[in-house]
C-alpha cells in the first residue's frame, strides 16, 4: 500500500492514467443481473408516477453504460432481458405509455450493444410480421418524445423481412369490397421505410436497414426495386444540401442506397450502377459543408465501385508467410534469402482478358478526391475504398493507382491530402497490394510524413498527419518480411525514434513508440530495439520534456541514432514555431554533445552560427539559444575528461560566439517585438558562454553584454506582460554569471572599478519610476555575487528596504516589493551569518534587527488595486524571506536570533495563516511548519514550543515497538508468532510478526506488580500459537519511565491551553524539561503507580521526541475544512491570540462561502470549549477589544470585525458577561462601535454596526439603555437604506430578545416598528421614532444646530 501511494504523490497524472487503463476490461461478467431483473419487472407499477419512472430509466441508463467498453458481457443476458420487454409490447392490454417506456428500455440495451448483435433476437417468425405492421399504424413521426418506439419498430421489421416465404403469399384476398382494394404487405413494408427515410430522428438509420434488408430480398427485387431506386435517385435530384430538410432527405436516401448497394447481388444492383452513379454526381456532394453527407458520397461511391468489379482476390497481391513474433525476436538460423515465401509473384496475374468498365475511372477518381476532404472520417472512408477497389483491379491499374496516392504527398497539398495518402498507403500495404518494389518511392514519402508540419498563424497543422505516417510504419511492419524491409530500417528506426522523443503532440509520441515496439517485434530487425521500448514506453514519452532531455539522451548512447537525432533537432526543432520547443531543442544538443563531441563541434556548432543572423526570428532565436547550450556541454565534456575546451571549441567557433552580440546589435535586432526573444536568447548565451570561462576577460565584448543586460532590466516595461519574467529571469541570470566571471580579479577580490560603477548605477535606478525597472534591479542586486557585495552591504541592504516601503506615489508598485524582499533574501543567503562580523561585510546582530524590521513591515502590506489584493504577492515573499532568514540564523548563528525577534514571525506567520486568501493561507503555513519542525537543531525561544507540537505534530506514523525499545530479535521478548508477514524484510533481517509483544515480555518487572495490574477488558481470546492474552490497556508513561510524578521530570507546566478539563480535574499540563536538561516528556491520563490522585494532562505522549519517526503528516492548507480547524487551536496560546484571532476576522467576515463556513465553525467550537472558563473568557474578551481599539476606522479589519461580532453574540459566546450588569466588555465594546460608526457613509459598515448593537441588547443595565439609544438614532438616519434596514433589525431584535421590554410595551413597539415607511421623509419618521424613545424609556435625541447658523 505504501508503494502505492507514493506513486501517486510523486506522479499523480500518470497514476491516474494508469488507474483509468486498468479499468478498461475490470469487469467480468453482467453484476447487475438481479438489479435489472427487477426494475423490467416492476415497469408496470413505475408508469404511472413520473418521478419513479424517470429514476427506473436513468438508473437502468447507468447500469447500461457501465458496460461500453465491454458489451460483449452483456451477451448472455439479452436474450430474457428482450423477453421481459417484448411481453409488455405484444400484451394486449398494455397501455401506451407502457409500451413506449418499454421501447425505451430497449432502446438503451440496443446503444450500448449495437444493432446488429440484437437484432437476431427480435422474434421473426410470420406471424410477426402482421402485429409489427399494424404497430406502425399507432406511431406518429412527428412525435419527439416516442422515437426510440419508432426506431425498434423498423429494426423489429427488417428482421421479419428475412422470413422465407413471398410476402403475396400473406396478403390473402385484397378485394375487400367491391371497388376497395387492400394494401399489399409488400406496399405497406415500402411506404413505411420511404416516409422514415426522411424523417430527422434516428429512425431514419433503421429505416435504411429495413430497406437493405427488404429491397434485396428475391421477391421484392423483382418487382420494386426498380420503383424504390427511381424514388430514391428523384429524392436525391430534387432535394438540396443547404437546406435542413434537404440534408434530412439526403442522408437518408444515402444511407439505404449505401445499404443495398452493400448487402444486395451484385448482378441484381449492376444494372442499375451507372445510373446511381451518375446521378450522384450530379449531386456536387464535395461541395457540400455538411461532413455526414461527404461520407455517405464516398461510401456509396465505392460501393458502386465494387459493384462493376467482379469479387475476385488478386493473385498478384503480396503475401507475407510467417507471422510468429517469437519466431521473429529469435536469431535467425539463415539469412534473408531461405525465406520461402515469394516477395512477389513473378508471373502475370491472368486477368489479361478482363474487362474493367469506363466508370472505374470515375470511382478511383472520386475516391482520390475524398483523400482530400476537409474531415477525417471522409478521408478514412476514401481511403478503406481506394484499398478494396484496389484489391479487384488487375496489377498495373492497381499500381497506377499507387502512383495516384503518392502524387497526394505534394507540398503544394495540403495537410489534408498528406493525412488520406498515409490513409491509403496503410490501407494499401495491410491488404498486401503495396508491392515491395514500390517501397523505394513509399518509405522516403512516410519519412517525411513523420516530421510534417506547417505553420498556419499562431500554430501548426500535420499532427494527423505525422499520426498517420506512424499508422503506415505500423501496417508495413505486419505486412511484409524483414528482407523486404531490410533496407529501409535505419531509415525507419530513426525516424521513429526522433517521432518518439522529438514531436511535439503527445499522440504522435505515442503512436511513435506504439509502432518502433510492432517493428521490433514483427520485424526483429530494429537496432537496439527492446533496450530503446523499455525506456520510451507508452507513460514514458508522455512527458515532454522528459523525453527531450532524459529519453533521447539514453538512445543517443546507441550510435545507429546519435547524429540523426542531432540532425533532426538542428534542420527542424532550432526553428520551431512553438518556443518551449527551440528552449528544449537547445537543452537537448546539450546532452546530445556528449554523445557525439567532434560532430557537434565540427559540423553542428558551424551550422548553427551560420543561422544567428537568419532573417526568420524563430530560426534565429532558436540557433543563438543552441549555440549557448553547445558551447556550454562541451565545456562540461571537456572539464570532465580533463581536456582544454580548444580540442572542441577552435578559434573560429570562439570568435563565431562572441561575435553574436555585436552582429544581432549592428542589424537592430534588439528592437520591436522580435527584440524580446533575441534579449532572452543572448542573456542565455552570456550566462552560458560565463559558465564555459571563455577567454574574453578584459574584452570590449564585455561591455557590450552589460549595456544589454542593463539595458534589459531598464526596459522591462516595454517588453510584453507574457513574456517579461522569462526576460527578467535570463538577465538576472546572465549577470550573476558575468559577475562571478569577469568582474573578480584572479586574487579573489572584486574589480573596484567595476563594482563602484555597478552598485552606484544599480541602486539609482531602484528609485526609477517604472515599476518594472525596480524589480529586475532588486532582483539583480540579489544576484550579484558576495565579493561584489562586501564593503557595500549596508548599502544595498537600504536601497532595497527602501524599495519595500510604501510612498504614496508608489503604492501600486507591489511586484518591485516583492521582487525586493527577495533580493534581500539572496543576499542574506550569499554573504552569510556571522556574529561579530562587520554590517557591511555579513549579516551580523548589528544588522540583522534591522532586515526583519524590514520584512516583519511587509507582511502589513495589505495594498489593492483593479488586479485585488496585490499586497498578498508581498506577503508571501515576506513569509518565505523570513524563513529562509531564521532558518540561515537558526542553522550557524543561533545566538543572534532574539525571543522578541523569533516570536514576531511565529505570530505573523501564524496570523497570514489564518486568513482568507487560500494560497497566502497555504503558504503562511508551511512556512510555519516549517521553522516549528526545522532540520537539525530546534530554533531557540519559539513562544509555546511544546504545545505548537502538538498541535501541528511533525510525524503521523508510529513506528513499531521493535524499533523503540532494545531487544535482539532473537530473545523471547520478540519471539515470533505463527502469522508472520509475507517473507522477509529487505537486507534479510528478522521477520516482521504481526502480533504486538506483550508490555510484560519487554520490560522487567513481575506481572503482579501494581504497575503491570491487568485490565479488565481483554481481547477476545489469545492469539494463535498460545502465547499470553493480550491486553487493550497502554500502561502509563509514569509506569515506562523512572521518576515519581511529583519530580521536575513531571513537573506541571503554567500555561493551561483551553482551560481544565470537565468536571474540575486537575489542569492539564503542557510540555515540559527536567533541570538537566533531559529530554522532553509528556504526560498521559492515568494514575500514579502509589494510587494517586489522577494526573490529567491534555497531550498525548510524543513518541517522535523520543524515538525515531519515518513519516510526515500532511494538511491540505488550501482547504478551508482542514486548515481552521487547526489554526483556531493557537486561540489557546496567549502569545498567537491577538494575531490569530486579527487573521479569523477577516475570515469569519469575508465572502467567500466556504472560507466564512468552515472559520465561523471552528471558532464556534473553540469559544464553546471556554464557556464556562471565566478566566479564559475574559482573556479572550481582552484580546478581542484590543484588537478591534488598534484597528479602529481600518475597513478591512474592522468590517469584518463586525459582522464576526454580530455572529458570536447572536450564538451566545459572551453569555457569561450577560449575567452581569454593566460588564466593562460590554461597556468597551459599545464605545468602540459608536466610535466605528460615527459620521460613516459606508452602508456596509453601517448594517454590520446595527447588527452589532441588537445583538448587545443582552447586556443589562446602562449599556442596553444606551444601546436602544443608539439604535434610534439611526432610525432617523440620512440614508432611507439605514433607516429600513434598522427598523427590519430591531424587530427581528425584539422577537429575538423579547424579555427587554415588559408585554404592553412590546407589542407596541413591534406595532410602531412594522407600521412606519421608514424610507419616508426625515420630519415623518422623527416623529416615530420619538414615540418609540418614549416607549423604550430613552431621551429623545435632540437636533444639534449646525455651525454658522442663527
Amino acid at each position: 500500500m505504501a508503494l502505492g501511494e507514493e506513486r501517486a504523490a510523486g506522479a499523480p497524472e500518470d497514476g491516474a492514467e494508469d488507474e483509468v487503463l486498468a479499468r478498461g476490461s475490470a469487469l467480468e461478467a453482467f453484476g447487475e443481473s438481479a438489479e435489472t431483473r427487477a426494475l423490467l419487472g416492476r415497469l408496470r407499477e413505475v408508469l404511472g408516477d413520473r418521478a419513479a419512472r424517470e429514476g427506473a430509466l436513468e438508473r437502468f441508463r447507468v447500469i447500461m453504460d457501465k458496460y461500453q467498453e465491454q458489451p460483449h458481457l452483456l451477451d448472455p443476458h439479452l436474450e430474457w432481458m428482450m423477453n421481459l420487454l417484448l411481453d409488455i409490447v405484444q400484451d394486449k392490454t398494455s397501455p401506451a405509455d407502457l409500451i413506449h417506456l418499454a421501447f425505451k428500455f430497449l432502446y438503451i440495451i440496443t446503444k450500448v450493444r449495437g444493432y446488429k448483435t440484437f437484432l437476431r433476437l427480435f422474434p421473426h417468425e410470420v406471424a410477426n410480421v402482421q402485429p409489427v405492421l399494424d404497430m406502425f399504424t399507432n406511431q406518429n413521426p412527428r412525435d419527439h418524445e416516442t422515437w426510440e418506439t419508432r426506431y425498434m419498430l423498423l429494426l423489429w421489421l427488417s428482421v421479419t423481412c428475412l422470413i422465407p416465404f413471398d410476402f403475396s403469399r400473406l396478403d390473402g384476398n385484397l378485394l375487400t369490397q367491391p371497388g376497395q382494394t387492400r394494401m399489399s404487405i409488400m406496399d405497406r413494408i415500402l411506404q413505411i421505410a420511404e416516409a422514415y427515410l426522411v424523417v430527422s430522428d434516428k429512425a431514419r438509420d433503421a429505416a435504411a436497414v429495413l430497406v437493405s434488408k427488404f429491397v434485396t430480398r428475391p421477391d421484392v427485387k423483382q418487382k420494386k426495386m426498380a420503383g424504390f431506386l427511381d424514388w430514391s435517385l428523384h429524392t436525391l435530384a430534387r432535394s438540396s444540401f443547404q437546406t435542413i430538410e434537404g440534408v434530412i432527405a439526403m442522408d437518408g436516401t444515402l444511407q439505404a442506397l449505401a445499404q443495398i448497394f452493400k448487402h444486395g447481388k451484385r448482378e441484381d444492383c449492376l444494372p442499375y450502377a451507372a445510373t446511381v452513379l451518375k446521378c450522384l454526381e450530379g449531386c456536387n456532394l464535395p461541395d457540400s459543408n455538411q461532413t455526414l453527407l461527404r461520407k455517405l458520397g464516398v461510401k456509396l461511391v465505392q460501393r458502386l465501385g465494387l459493384t462493376f468489379l467482379k469479387p475476385r482476390v488478386a493473385k498478384w497481391r503480396y503475401q507475407r508467410g510467417c507471422r510468429s513474433l517469437a519466431a521473429n525476436l529469435q536469431p535467425r538460423a539463415q539469412g534473408p534469402e531461405g525465406s520461402q515465401m515469394p516477395a512477389e509473384t513473378a508471373d502475370g496475374d491472368g486477368d489479361g482478358d478482363y474487362d474493367v468498365p469506363e466508370d472505374v475511372e470515375s470511382v478511383i477518381e472520386q475516391l482520390l478526391v475524398g483523400l482530400k476532404d476537409q474531415d477525417t472520417i471522409v478521408r478514412w472512408s476514401a481511403a478503406k475504398g481506394i484499398g478494396r477497389m484496389a484489391a479487384r483491379l488487375p496489377r498495373e491499374l492497381a499500381d497506377d493507382v499507387v502512383g495516384s496516392v503518392l502524387d497526394c504527398f505534394s507540398f503544394q497539398e495540403t495537410d489534408n491530402a498528406w493525412h488520406g495518402g498515409c490513409l491509403a498507403l496503410a490501407e494499401l500495404g495491410r491488404r498486401g497490394l503495396l508491392l515491395p518494389s514500390r517501397l523505394e518511392d513509399v518509405v522516403p514519402v512516410i519519412l517525411k510524413a513523420l516530421t510534417y508540419e506547417e505553420k498556419r498563424g499562431s500554430c501548426s497543422v500535420g499532427t494527423n498527419v505525422r499520426d498517420a505516417a506512424c499508422y503506415v510504419c505500423w501496417a508495413f511492419a505486419r505486412a511484409y518480411e524483414p528482407r523486404e524491409l531490410q533496407p529501409f530500417v535505419a531509415a525507419i528506426s530513426s525516424a521513429l525514434v526522433i517521432a518518439t522523443v522529438f514531436d511535439r503532440n503527445i499522440n504522435c509520441r505515442r503512436a511513435a513508440s506504439a509502432a518502433f515496439q510492432e517493428n521490433v517485434g514483427r520485424q526483429g530487425t530494429f537496432p537496439h530495439g527492446i533496450d530503446i521500448l523499455t525506456a520510451a514506453d507508452y507513460f514514458a514519452v508522455g512527458n515532454r520534456a522528459n523525453c527531450f532531455l532524459v529519453i533521447s539522451m539514453f538512445i543517443a548512447g546507441f550510435p545507429e541514432y546519435t547524429q540523426p537525432m542531432i540532425d533532426h533537432l538542428v534542420a527542424m526543432k532550432i526553428n520551431h514555431w512553438d518556443g518551449v520547443i527551440r528552449e528544449l531543442s537547445a537543452k537537448a544538443l546539450h546532452n546530445l554533445a556528449q554523445r557525439a563531441p567532434e560532430y557537434s563541434a565540427t559540423h553542428v556548432l558551424p551550422c548553427l552560427l551560420s543561422k544567428t543572423q537568419s532573417l526568420d526570428l524563430h530560426t534565429r532565436h532558436g540557433a543563438v539559444l543552441a549555440c549557448a547550450e553547445l558551447a556550454r556541454g562541451l565545456y562540461r565534456l571537456a572539464v570532465q575528461e580533463d581536456r582544454p575546451v580548444a580540442d572542441y571549441l577552435d578559434d573560429a567557433a570562439v570568435h563565431g560566439l562572441k561575435q553574436i552580440h555585436q552582429q544581432l546589435y549592428d542589424h537592430q535586432l534588439y528592437r520591436g517585438l522580435g527584440g524580446e526573444l533575441m534579449r532572452q536568447a543572448v542573456c542565455v548565451l552570456i550566462e552560458n558562454l560565463s559558465l564555459s570561462k571563455m577567454p574574453f576577460r578584459g574584452d570590449v565584448v564585455i561591455d557590450g553584454w552589460q549595456w544589454l543586460i542593463d539595458d534589459t532590466l531598464r526596459n522591462l516595461h516595454l517588453i510584453s506582460s507574457h513574456s517579461r519574467q522569462q526576460v527578467k529571469e535570463a538577465a538576472v541570470s546572465a549577470l550573476a554569471a558575468l559577475c562571478r566571471e569577469y568582474y573578480v580579479l584572479d586574487g579573489g577580490q572584486a574589480d573596484p572599478a567595476r563594482q563602484e560603477e555597478l552598485l552606484r548605477q544599480y541602486l539609482a535606478d531602484l528609485q526609477s519610476p517604472e515599476e518594472m525597472a525596480r524589480c529586475g534591479f532588486s532582483l539583480a542586486l540579489g544576484a550579484l555575487p558576495r565579493v561584489l557585495l562586501q564593503g557595500r552591504l549596508q548599502q544595498v541592504l537600504a536601497g532595497l528596504g527602501a524599495v519595500t516601503a510604501i510612498c504614496p506615489k508608489d503604492v501600486s508598485f507591489a511586484e518591485s516589493r516583492r521582487d525586493a524582499l527577495k533580493a534581500i533574501s539572496r543576499v542574506c543567503q550569499t554573504v552569510g551569518v556571522r556574529a561579530g562580523g562587520a554590517p557591511d561585510e555579513v549579516v551580523c546582530e548589528e544588522n540583522v534587527s534591522q532586515i526583519y524590521r524590514t520584512l516583519l513591515g511587509c507582511l502589513r502590506d495589505y495594498t489593492t488595486d483593479s488586479r485585488g489584493d496585490v499586497g498578498a504577492w508581498v506577503r508571501e515573499a515576506a513569509m518565505t524571506s523570513l524563513r529562509d532568514l531564521t532558518l540561515l540564523l537558526g542553522r550557524e548563528q543561533p545566538e543572534l536570533l532574539e525571543a522578541s525577534i523569533c516570536q514576531q514571525v511565529m505570530c505573523c506567520v501564524a496570523q497570514q495563516a489564518s486568513e482568507k486568501i487560500d494560497r497566502v493561507r497555504a503558504h503562511a503555513a508551511r512556512v510555519f511548519m516549517t521553522l516549528l519542525h526545522c532540520d537539525g537543531a530546534p530554533l531557540p525561544h519559539v513562544p509555546h514550543r511544546g504545545e505548537l507540537e502538538e498541535l501541528f505534530p511533525r510525524y503521523s506514523q508510529v513506528p513499531r515497538l521493535e524499533e523503540l525499545l532494545p531487544g535482539a530479535p532473537g530473545s523471547p521478548s520478540w519471539r515470533s508468532c505463527s502469522q508472520v508477514l509475507p517473507g522477509p524484510p529487505a537486507g534479510g533481517a528478522a521477520p516482521r510478526c504481526s502480533r504486538v509483544p506483550q508490555l510484560e515480555e519487554l520490560l522487567p518487572g513481575a506481572p503482579g506488580s501494581p504497575s503491570w495490574r491487568s485490565s479488565s477488558q481483554v481481547l477476545p481470546g489469545p492469539p494463535a500459537g498460545g502465547a499470553a492474552p493480550r491486553c487493550s490497556r497502554v500502561p502509563q508513561l509514569e509506569e515506562l519511565l523512572p521518576g515519581a510524578p511529583g519530580s521536575p521530570s513531571w513537573r506541571s507546566c503554567s500555561q493551561v491551553l483551553l482551560g481544565p478539563p470537565a468536571g474540575g480535574a486537575a489542569p492539564r499540563c503542557s510540555r515540559g524539561r527536567s533541570p538537566a536538561g533531559g529530554a522532553p516528556h509528556r504526560c498521559s491520563p492515568g494514575r500514579s503507580p502509589a494510587g494517586g490522585a489522577p494526573h490529567r494532562c491534555s497531550r498525548v505522549p510524543r513518541l517522535e521526541e523520543l524515538f525515531p519517526r519515518s513519516d510526515v503528516a500532511s494538511v491540505n492548507w488550501n482547504a478551508p475544512s482542514q486548515a481552521f480547524p487547526r489554526i483556531t487551536r493557537l486561540l489557546g496560546l496567549p502569545a498567537y491570540r491577538y494575531h490569530v484571532l486579527l487573521g479569523l476576522a477577516v475570515s469569519v467576515g469575508g465572502l467567500t462561502e466556504s472560507t466564512v463556513r468552515y472559520s465561523t465553525q471552528s471558532l464556534f467550537e473553540y469559544m464553546k470549549g471556554i464557556q464556562n472558563d471565566p478566566q479564559a473568557l475574559e482573556g479572550f474578551g481582552g484580546t478581542l477589544l484590543q484588537l478591534f481599539e488598534d484597528n479602529l476606522l481600518n475597513d478591512r479589519v474592522s468590517v469584518p470585525l463586525l459582522k464576526m461580532l454580530d455572529q458570536m453574540l447572536a450564538n451566545g459566546c459572551f453569555d457569561l458577561f450577560t449575567a452581569e450588569q454593566d460588564h466593562p466588555f460590554g461597556v468597551k465594546l459599545l464605545a468602540l462601535c459608536k466610535e466605528e460608526t460615527r459620521k460613516s457613509k459606508d452602508v456596509q459598515k453601517l448594517r454590520s454596526g446595527v447588527a452589532v448593537f441588537c445583538g448587545m441588547v443582552q447586556f443589562p443595565g446602562d449599556v442596553r439603555r444606551k444601546v436602544l439609544l443608539q439604535l434610534c438614532l439611526l432610525l432617523c438616519h440620512p440614508f432611507p437604506v439605514i433607516r429600513k434596514s434598522t427598523a427590519s433589525q430591531v424587530y427581528e431584535m425584539l422577537l429575538t430578545y423579547g424579555d427587554v421590554l415588559p408585554d404592553g410595551v412590546l407589542e407596541e413597539v413591534m406595532a410602531v416598528l412594522g407600521a412606519t415607511a421608514w424610507d419616508a421623509e426625515l420630519p415623518v419618521v422623527r416623529a416615530q421614532r420619538n414615540r418609540l424613545c418614549d416607549l423604550l424609556g430613552v431621551p429623545r435625541p435632540q437636533l444639534v444646530p449646525k455651525p454658522g447658523t442663527g
